[in-house]
């Protein structure tokens, strides 16, 4: 109960908590999903030499290629296929690369 309020405290204090750092890459992948989940639904504009379908199908992109990242934590190398590891690896690269092309876009 005294490590789930101290860190309660600590993301509300800095933004994140000393077990967000235990794997920070989960922690800002499954943030990031459902953040680009609300900007998508919530948006009041898209960058200009944009149209709003193709923004929303670069969010949706990177919302995939970040729940891609959390799935790809859970692969069990013995049951999943070399294939789907493959795939959601793809899709991990292609949001990445989305997000970071994109990055300063990120507004409402």
């Amino acid at each position: 109960m005294f490590r789930a309020i101290k860190y309660f405290y600590q993301r509300g204090r800095r933004g994140y908590s000393d077990r967000d750092l235990w794997d920070l890459s989960c922690y800002l992948s499954d943030m990031l999903s459902r953040a680009l989940s609300d900007l998508k639904k919530n948006k009041h504009g898209y960058p200009p030499e944009l149209t709003e379908k193709k923004w929303d199908r670069i969010l949706t992109d990177m919302q995939s290629g970040f729940l891609a990242q959390l799935a790809l934590m859970d692969i069990n190398t013995v049951t999943d296929s070399k294939e789907y590891t493959k795939e959601l690896t793809a899709k991990m690269n292609k949001g990445l690369k989305l997000f970071a092309k994109h990055y300063m876009d990120l507004w409402d």
